[in-house]
């Protein structure tokens, strides 16, 4: 590599740096002012079961900033203010999909423009990033109802395992060019499963395979 493209590396490594710690200053006090206004305290009750009808938290993004996919969690690389709380069925939207599943919840993004700019992007982790308006977090007890409430279908589920430059992506255009498949290239909600699997004492067995049901169920519910 050349000079000038160490200094483009640099200059991004630094702003992600820069962008991390003034994210997490901002959720912080964002956290503080949440405390003192109740939706601290509503988001945890959001657990419980008589709380279902409203246990999505909805929240607008206002910035967002990653470096070629170094960071793809919900809370590193988007800025956000609460909207407010609405039932978990609001997910079934055409324009949301989910994005990611941390160790308490699953996050959804909801898109301004058309859901095609998400879902039809060479990566699904990329499109979302790009076209994201709006998150919606579910707690996972709720996700799991939300998603064993769903009906079922017979569709056909193909896993196709890749590393770094072993051309599955060419290998996902093919798929979708014959306009019979729905693809998804590295969906950032089953990497985030496999690892809390891995690594999480918690995540094991029943609990596991539950959740990455679900998580794949979710998913692929754009096809039904």
């Amino acid at each position: 590599m050349d000079i000038l493209t160490y200094i483009e590396l640099l200059v991004s490594f630094t702003g992600w740096v820069l962008f991390m710690i003034l994210n997490s200053i901002y959720n912080a006090i964002r956290g503080l002012w949440w405390r003192m206004n109740g939706v601290h305290w509503q988001i945890i009750s959001c657990k419980e079961p008589e709380t279902y009808g409203r246990c999505a938290h909805i929240k607008r993004i206002l910035f967002r900033y990653t470096i070629d996919g170094f960071t793809k969690g919900p809370e590193c690389v988007f800025v956000t203010v609460h909207e407010g709380f609405a039932r978990p069925e609001c997910v079934f939207q055409d324009d949301c999909s989910l994005y990611s599943i941390t160790s308490t919840e699953a996050v959804f993004i909801q898109v301004k423009s058309s859901p095609d700019d998400a879902l039809s992007a060479d990566f699904l982790w990329l499109g979302q990033y790009n076209s994201a308006w709006k998150l919606i977090a579910i707690p996972l007890n709720q996700f799991n109802k939300l998603v064993e409430q769903m009906e079922g279908d017979d569709a056909k589920i193909i896993f196709l395992y890749n590393q770094a430059r072993c051309g599955g992506t060419l290998v996902t255009a093919f798929f979708k060019e014959t306009g019979r498949c729905v693809c998804f290239n590295e969906p950032t909600c089953l990497s985030t499963v496999c690892k809390r699997i891995y690594t999480d004492r918690i995540w094991q067995g029943a609990t596991a395979r539950r959740i990455f049901r679900n998580t794949i169920r979710m998913l692929c519910k754009t096809t039904m």
